[in-house]
Formats: structure tokens, sequence, C-alpha cells
């Protein structure tokens, strides 16, 4: 039986590939949108808050793989 690992294991931060799939290393907040479920006033307000750790580049929100498997496993706890 082979175990099938999600590409976003909160037991280890760092990224996970197989040999079909590459995970990025940071996503925009449209991708965490889909990744974490919520809604886009939802994650603007998570950035703007500080809960959920992200880079801003100008305009831009990049939020590292690590900061969504951070955050879930603190709303898991």
């Amino acid at each position: 039986m082979t175990n099938h690992m999600t590409p976003l294991d909160t037991k280890d931060l760092t990224p996970m590939t197989d040999r079909t799939t590459l995970v990025p290393q940071v996503y925009t907040p449209k991708e965490a949108e889909t990744l974490l479920r919520l809604s886009k006033n939802t994650v603007n307000a998570l950035l703007n808050s500080g809960q959920l750790r992200a880079v801003r580049y100008g305009r831009k929100w990049l939020i590292p793989h690590a900061a969504i498997a951070e955050f879930l496993q603190a709303e898991t706890q």
C-alpha cells in the first residue's frame, strides 16, 4: 500500500516533492485563498494583522510555503 502525502505536510515545514508535483516556495494571496479555503477578505485580514506571515514586495504579498504550514499548525492546536 502506498503512503500518499499531501503537498502541505505541517509536520515537516520544508517543501515536499514527489515524482510529478513540485510545491511552490511562495504563494500569492489568491493561491493562499484556495489552499486555505478562505475568502479574499479573510486572507487580507490575516496578512495585515500578521497572523499569516508574509513578505511585502512592492504592492505584492509573497507568502512562504512554511508560513502556510505554520498557520495551519497554529490553528489546529
